[in-house]
């Protein structure tokens, strides 16, 4: 009698066996990556941390259609929420990476942080709670899918550059030596992939971990190099210009419009430096300084175009007081699908004169520039065909055939303003991600 109970007590271990070998398995393929080559990179813009219609944000907007895409939770006592896009690009990194691996470079291409419509600290907080913590996540904070962090500076975080500026120039300076460093305007950032290194002229900091970005992004544990306004990385198919895409716009090349001589041939070296010098004092008046110093004023103006007619009459007066000054337009046509190449073709000279000393600068790196990724206009395009020849810029004459990519935004999502990271792989392609709307659940 005993024989056959220890046959059944036998053969039902070994089938609760296989279930358990079967339920791990399964496990591991829901969090392994979905090929074996992971990317080298990912490039993520117009993020908006602290704007209300952003990515994340302590305040709910008021448009009912627009709270039902946000979800919340809590982070050190503070309810956050965030756009459930998020969830979906955390399956994307799970896809890539599995639970363990790592993609080397997060390259943040501008306008990360939402400094020109919310104040300085709850933004930096925002962007700490988010990027350290696990529980969005699902047991991974967002800054541990990556190695090594690149920040590019846009318009709406500016001001972060400004910061980078006088901490290492001015006051670590001053600290260390008594004595004021010149501040740079400009840091040009080379990532060669052939060779997996970071050239030294992109580290503001000798220590990488120890500037207050590292802090935000990764509480220290991740390297953050800074670049602007342009990265150059070099692959095996592709050399690459990565910049945020506001210099593309009149709006943050007031002064240049305005004050610069005309026909002025600038050295190349010198080219972004003039830019940056030039321009940075309205950038920093508009997208920084009325944010921080008129309460809610900012936030109100940017959502009259949601509809929000609650600051309309100061928005006037604002435009009244300083009309050479505030860049924004509140009658500008909405966006197509085709609308975000038309939009970089509507002031070719400020696009061709940048795109010409990009060229030229990369070619001092031994680089041919064929592919242009950026973000600031929020509608993502892949791999359009941007062809020209330029005969008439003070002289200079140079044919242009490039591959633009642009990353999308976060900023009140539909069918045309989408969030669409890029991966980037050692081989040189780069594959493009659209975070659809219509696939999450209201």
């Amino acid at each position: 009698m005993q024989l056959p109970k220890l046959l059944f007590l036998s053969t039902f271990l070994f089938i609760i066996s296989i279930y358990n070998c079967c339920a791990q398995s399964n496990k591991a393929d829901a969090i392994s990556p979905e090929n074996k080559e992971v990317p080298k990179a990912m490039f993520l813009s117009d993020f908006h941390i602290g704007e209300v219609y952003g990515s994340v944000t302590k305040v709910l907007p008021k448009n009912d259609s627009i709270q039902k895409y946000y979800d919340s939770t809590t982070v050190n006592n503070e309810k956050i929420y965030y756009r459930k896009e998020i969830e979906t690009l955390f399956d994307t990194l799970y896809k890539k990476c599995g639970r363990y691996n790592t993609i080397q470079y997060l390259i943040l291409t501008g306008d990360i942080i939402d400094m020109a419509v919310h104040n300085t600290s709850d933004v930096l907080n925002l962007a700490y709670s988010f990027f350290n913590n696990e529980e969005i996540g699902n047991g991974r904070s967002f800054a541990s899918f990556f190695n090594t962090i690149i920040y590019i500076p846009g318009n709406h975080d500016h001001h972060v550059w400004k910061m980078l500026q006088e901490q290492y120039y001015i006051s670590n300076s001053m600290e260390l030596t008594g004595k004021a460093l010149p501040i740079q305007q400009q840091i040009i950032g080379v990532l060669n992939l052939e060779k997996g290194s970071m050239s030294k002229d992109s580290v503001i900091f000798p220590d990488p971990k120890k500037n207050f970005l590292s802090r935000v992004f990764s509480d220290n544990k991740k390297p953050v190099y800074i670049a602007y306004p342009n990265l150059y990385i070099k692959t095996f198919s592709k050399h690459i210009c990565v910049t945020h895409g506001h210099f593309f716009e009149p709006g943050w090349n007031k002064s240049s419009l305005n004050f610069s001589k005309p026909g002025k041939r600038i050295d190349d070296s010198e080219y972004f430096s003039e830019l940056e010098k030039n321009n940075s004092p309205i950038t920093e008046f508009s997208d920084y300084a009325v944010s921080q110093s008129m309460g809610g004023l900012a936030q109100g103006i940017n959502d009259i175009q949601y509809g929000d007619s609650t600051y309309y009459k100061k928005y006037l007066k604002l435009v009244k007081l300083f009309p050479q000054l505030f860049p924004v337009n509140l009658n500008e046509p909405k966006r197509t699908k085709h609308n975000d190449i038309q939009k970089l073709m509507e002031h070719p000279e400020l696009v061709d004169t940048f795109l010409l000393h990009t060229k030229r600068q990369m070619h001092n790196e031994h680089m041919k520039f064929n592919t242009l990724i950026y973000g600031h206009t929020h509608v993502p395009c892949d791999s359009v065909q941007y062809r020209k020849h330029i005969d008439d810029l003070v002289g200079y004459k140079l044919k242009f055939h490039l591959s633009i990519y642009n990353t999308g935004g976060w900023v009140s999502i539909d069918d045309i303003s989408k969030p669409t990271p890029l991966f980037l792989y050692k081989s040189g392609k780069i594959e493009s991600v659209s975070l659809e709307l219509n696939k999450l659940k209201p």
